[in-house]
């Protein structure tokens, strides 16, 4: 009995490790795609300290270009007098601030760590940075939202409709409708 309920308790663990490890496979499917928009951190950690800092310096440019023209769009908001724009983007241009202050300061302590050969710290600031990038877009995305719809006003609508010349001349509506079928009454029995 001993035997039967240590060879059951192995085979219980056996499984669980099994099953742990397969979901850990399927997780990991191996598949390098990534959706728009998404920084491969991952893939990204063996770029050369030079590249780093370009492209940190871009991600740095980036967010002061679109810091600017959130505030443009906000002064615009406040001119037309339109509050809830001005909310909103007041909102974005309250923390495309911060984020554009961490990134200068990030992407000072990146060239200082590249400086002194610290690519732990460097990677890190690195990494730092491109979080801070992924923001950027986003709050560029949602101050976009902000503005609202009339930025993509076309003009007047047209609407043309072209008939298939095959499609027949006859009305689909029916002409009688069928009637309902006969449904008999339900079974009694007596009891």
């Amino acid at each position: 009995m001993v035997d039967g309920r240590r060879v059951l308790t192995t085979l219980l663990v056996a499984l669980a490790l099994g099953a742990i490890g397969l979901g850990l496979a399927i997780a990991q499917d191996g598949s390098d795609e990534l959706a728009p928009g998404e920084v491969p951190v991952r893939i990204r950690a063996n770029v050369m300290p030079q590249d780093q800092l370009d492209e940190a310096n871009e991600i740095v440019t980036r967010g002061e270009t679109v810091g600017a023209r959130v505030q443009r769009q906000l002064e615009e908001s406040r001119r037309s007098g339109d509050i809830i724009r001005v909310t909103c983007l007041n909102d974005k241009v309250t923390q495309l601030t911060a984020h554009r202050s961490t990134a200068r300061t990030r992407y000072r302590r990146l060239a200082d760590a590249d400086r002194a050969g610290d690519r732990d710290r460097a990677q890190h600031e690195y990494t730092v940075l491109v979080v801070l990038g992924g923001h950027f877009r986003n709050l560029e995305g949602e101050a976009a939202a902000c503005v609202g719809e009339d930025i993509y006003e076309t003009g007047a609508t047209q609407v043309s409709t072209e008939i298939d010349p095959n499609t027949p001349d006859e009305s689909l509506l029916m002409q009688d409708p069928p009637e309902d079928p006969a449904i008999p009454p339900p079974l009694t029995i007596d009891i």
